[in-house]
């Protein structure tokens, strides 16, 4: 039976505080490292990469490289092959990469980085203005003291 009445009101999760290290974890190397250059400014500026979601990230990276690696070692192959018994089965390099390709979806969800993903996480409450440190010169343009449409009349 649901409950009549109001509904509790939800609780606030704690926010921990944006977090960018200044250059990547010297564990990183090649696609690894060029994925987080890519990608970690980005995911800072929106608030998704905090103290918290380093190692989920440097996980996120790693799993790059490795999926890179077992793409050099399926490409050329047949996606089945003769097993000792006669019968066909996936290679394991294909398998390997579906195992690899669904772990990276899920940590893709989890940082918002497909446009269905970004639509369920809320990130309004996180925006650059009590952020200083992830503001940039577009957002000061936008976000002083929001009266940027007043001053054009349209507010």
């Amino acid at each position: 039976m649901a409950k009549r009445g109001r509904k509790a009101e939800p609780r606030q999760a704690p926010r921990p505080n944006a977090y960018l290290p200044v250059r990547p974890p010297t564990r990183l190397t090649g696609r690894a490292r060029v994925f987080w250059k890519t990608y970690a400014p980005a995911l800072f500026r929106v608030g998704l990469l905090t103290e918290l979601d380093i190692p989920a990230f440097i996980r996120r990276c790693q799993l790059e490289q490795e999926l890179e690696e077992v793409m050099k070692e399926a490409r050329g192959k047949r996606k089945y092959q003769k097993a000792p018994s006669g019968y066909e089965q996936v290679s394991p390099a294909h398998v390997a990469r579906q195992q690899l390709l669904k772990e990276i979806r899920e940590l893709d969800a989890k940082f918002g980085m497909t446009p269905a993903d970004r639509t369920k996480i809320d990130i309004a409450d996180q925006l650059p203005e009590d952020r200083p440190e992830a503001r940039d010169k577009m957002d000061d343009l936008f976000l002083k003291r929001g009266n940027w449409r007043k001053k054009r009349g349209t507010g």
